[in-house]
């Protein structure tokens, strides 16, 4: 079947497309069950406002005033951690403090206004005309990845107590997804731009390791992290005192990420397609949401380290981590 001179001559990103009204709307109706779960829970003051009750709205004008792809990327992070905040009320059972045949229908309006938002937000940056050159036709493979990475460093193990629990692994993409999928598509993207093999792969991922063990968790050095059983037992036994570092915590949790978070998934999502993979996956827009996406992913993790959860770390050990990443 031959395609006619006007089809052949139609540009692609012609096609239908998504309304530009659908993102907006979507943000503004999780914004309002939002303040209607504020409302309906009695808070007292603006201390009490969570930032979705904010943040939600002002997404909402950005989205509706400027439609160009990068306030979709701005506007993805708050619809996601509505919705995970939303998913996690659920799970749990809480509320904010009124009779459930009040409080659920505000709770299924945020789910259903900030999952819209979301899968609203990935179709208005996958409706961009592409670049020539730049992830023809890897879209699925960058999708395979960021999913993979996440799953195959936290999920594989069974460690966590969310392990079967499908709303709780469901909802933890939302955080794990940037935080393991976004540097991994970094990481494989910077070695593919520059010309580079598993070398370099490898050792972008062992200065991740270090960045997220060292810095971002600091599970590296605490002596007590987040109230694990047996944690500082299993560390004293290959304590290496001058430097406040476990020898075998090292090798899991730098080693782990080379291997589970960054390498294994990129093998495995370029052995889908192996003519791809050495093609750059991402442009320069791709580049730049998945920056973001770590950024605010990992700020989560920081401020819960610096809260109390790894103990007994001082400035200087997360200099020197700092150090060897660079």
């Amino acid at each position: 079947m031959t395609r006619t001179p006007e089809a052949a001559s139609t540009p692609l990103h012609t096609r239908p497309r998504m309304p530009a009204a659908v993102l907006p709307a979507a943000l503004l109706v999780a914004a309002a069950g939002v303040w209607a779960l504020l409302l309906v829970g009695g808070a007292g003051g603006p201390d009490r406002v969570p930032p979705g009750a904010v943040l939600l709205p002002l997404a909402a004008v950005l989205t509706a005033l400027v439609r160009r792809g990068w306030t979709a990327a701005v506007a993805a992070p708050v619809a996601a951690f509505t919705l995970l905040n939303a998913l996690q009320a659920v799970a749990a059972g809480a509320g904010p403090g009124a009779g459930p045949d009040v409080v659920t229908p505000g709770r299924v309006v945020v789910l259903v206004g900030s999952a819209v938002a979301l899968a609203a937000c990935a179709l208005r940056l996958l409706q961009r005309p592409a670049r020539p050159g730049h992830g023809k036709g890897t879209r699925w493979q960058v999708a395979v990845l960021a999913v993979l990475a996440p799953v195959s460093a936290e999920y594989l193990s069974a460690y966590a107590e969310t392990t079967g629990d499908p709303v709780q692994l469901l909802a933890g993409l939302v955080v794990f997804v940037p935080l393991y999928g976004a540097p991994a598509l970094l990481v494989r993207e910077v070695a593919r731009a520059t010309g580079r093999g598993w070398p370099s792969v490898l050792l972008l991922a062992a200065a991740f390791g270090v960045l997220q063990a060292g810095v971002v968790d600091r599970s590296l050095f605490s002596v007590d992290y987040q109230d694990y059983e047996g944690w500082e037992q299993n560390r004293a036994a290959t304590l290496l005192a001058p430097l406040g570092v476990s020898a075998a915590d090292a090798l899991n949790f730098v080693a782990g990420h080379v291997v589970w978070s960054i390498a294994a998934p990129i093998a495995v999502a370029e052995a889908l397609a192996p003519a791809r993979a050495r093609q750059r996956w991402l442009g320069r827009r791709g580049v730049v949401l998945c920056a973001i996406g770590w950024a605010l992913a990992a700020g989560l993790i920081l401020r819960d380290s610096l809260g109390g959860a790894a103990p007994g770390v001082s400035p200087w050990q997360v200099a020197g981590a700092g150090v060897v990443v660079v």
